[in-house]
């Protein structure tokens, strides 16, 4: 008995020797964490992509190289396309696998957005693109600026956060309905108006308003986080709903802008919206304390 088990754990040792012989020698034939990044032309018509001569190891840091001599006359370059993303220069990924980024321009060949042409100017009609990224409205299109996002064109899309240009004049309704945003939204000054619950049932928490808005339309920033509110001189008009459902605790505007329901101003909205008027719609910045608003210092 004590033969068979001395044998047994002599085999039992051969065995493992053997095993690690062969990962040492697979190892050295075809090693298991070494990873490559290459840049492909895409549909460039001149010049060539970048060169990254790095072997990379399993969950390093790979940082996206410019667009090196590639052009593509008349079209603007994007970044790199890579699984459906599209990454700028100076970003950062984690690698897993081997990675080929191929070169995206807004030629309507590497885009992830549907556009439409009227006329001299082009409408965003809808997003294919993929879902848990940052979106980045594009300024033009075949040379001609982009000036509209049209309704529902994002609805219940999964996005983190959306870049707007400084072109664009129209924001439809419901076009980003429930998207997960949450970034910081910053709303251009080119921005005319806005549709009803264009960025309903996000999580934004700070918006930044542009000089072209006249009027907060209805549901508009409803079901965000938003706790302050900075509304410019040029608003006028806060419609009903527009700011549903938000804690807001801080509120600057102008004097004798519409307030249309108790709801335009969120949780404490119809608080608010009696202190204003009873205060004659003074300008200025309002707080909410232990259980009132009042007007506030500057």
């Amino acid at each position: 008995m004590l033969y068979c088990y001395k044998a047994g754990i002599f085999m039992k040792n051969i065995l493992i020797l053997f095993v690690a012989l062969l990962l040492a020698i697979f190892s050295a034939s075809c090693p298991l964490f070494d990873y490559y990044v290459t840049y492909s032309a895409g549909s460039s018509t001149a010049g060539t992509p970048p060169v990254d001569s790095n072997n990379y190891a399993y969950g390093s840091t790979v940082t996206v190289k410019d667009q090196g001599t590639l052009e593509n006359p008349g079209f603007e370059f994007q970044g790199w396309r890579y699984s459906r993303r599209t990454y700028k220069p100076g970003d950062k990924l984690t690698i897993s696998y081997d990675i080929e980024f191929v070169a995206a321009w807004n030629d309507g060949t590497d885009t992830d957005f549907i556009f439409d042409i009227s006329g001299d100017e082009v409408i965003i009609t809808g997003y294919n693109g993929g879902s848990y990224n940052s979106v980045t409205i594009p300024d033009t299109y075949r040379g001609k600026p982009v000036t509209r996002i049209e309704n529902d064109a994002f609805f219940d899309k999964y996005i983190y956060g959306v870049t707007l240009n400084s072109s664009l004049k129209q924001i439809g309704s419901y076009s980003f309905y429930r998207c997960s945003i949450q970034q910081d939204l910053n709303i251009p000054d080119s921005v005319e108006s806005i549709g009803v619950y264009a960025f309903y049932d996000n999580s934004i928490d700070v918006i930044k308003f542009g000089t072209g808005l006249t009027v907060i339309n209805e549901g508009v920033f409803g079901k965000n986080s938003l706790k302050k509110v900075v509304l410019p001189d040029n608003i006028v008009s806060v419609k009903k709903g527009a700011f549903y459902d938000n804690n807001i605790v801080r509120i600057t505007l102008g004097a004798d802008v519409e307030i249309e329901d108790d709801n335009s101003f969120g949780k404490l909205g119809d608080l608010f919206k009696a202190y204003y008027e009873d205060n004659g719609r003074q300008a200025g910045n309002y707080g909410y304390g232990t259980d009132s608003w009042s007007l506030l210092e500057d």
